[in-house]
């Protein structure tokens, strides 16, 4: 099964698995908001804690801004 994560700076993943959910309904879609007072570790810890609880399943983690603290930690939980 393929799994989603949506991280996104502010509100948007929120606001995006929110839009999902009322299109589809229940879906294998998470999300990770960047809010000011965390740092990158902050948003590594959260990406982790959702990869690791299913190792075995495939991941797409869908970033707001290219070059970004949330794509830069999509990579690192992408290779954990």
């Amino acid at each position: 099964m393929v799994h989603a994560i949506f991280c996104a700076h502010g509100q948007l993943a929120g606001a995006m698995l929110d839009s999902v959910c009322m299109v589809y309904g229940e879906v294998n879609v998470s999300a990770v908001a960047f809010v000011p007072g965390e740092n990158a570790a902050d948003i590594a810890i959260n990406l982790e804690k959702l990869v690791s609880a299913h190792t075995d399943e495939e991941w797409v983690i869908a970033v707001d801004l290219q070059c970004g603290k949330p794509m830069e930690c999509r990579s690192r939980a992408g290779n954990a």
